[in-house]
């Protein structure tokens, strides 16, 4: 079974991010107004807001760049995937459970 969306286990939890994540379910949004929804919906605990260096295409070449990131606990990142109503989030949703580590 492939890996759909990156799990990150280096914590005491394993969380996913919320890029990685809106990348995953190809949503059409721009990424902040879709963060600003899933914020208005779930608690400051549950999505922690972090930056995250990224490489973009600046005046034809390459530059890193923090952009604004959400880290989810995998449960939350199932909850945003069936909220999504797509294809992807169907496929993250029955998926992810054989990669978590509790369900192992």
């Amino acid at each position: 079974m492939s890996e759909i969306i990156r799990v990150n286990h280096d914590g005491e939890q394993p969380t996913v991010s919320a890029r990685d994540l809106y990348g995953a379910l190809e949503i059409k949004e721009r990424f902040s107004a879709w963060a600003e929804r899933l914020l208005n919906y779930f608690e400051n605990e549950e999505m922690t807001n972090v930056l995250t260096p990224t490489e973009v295409q600046n005046n034809g070449g390459m530059q890193i760049r923090e952009l604004q990131d959400y880290i989810v606990s995998v449960d939350t990142a199932k909850h945003i995937c069936l909220m999504s109503r797509t294809e992807k989030g169907k496929q993250c949703w029955y998926k992810k459970p054989a990669a978590d580590p509790e369900k192992r």
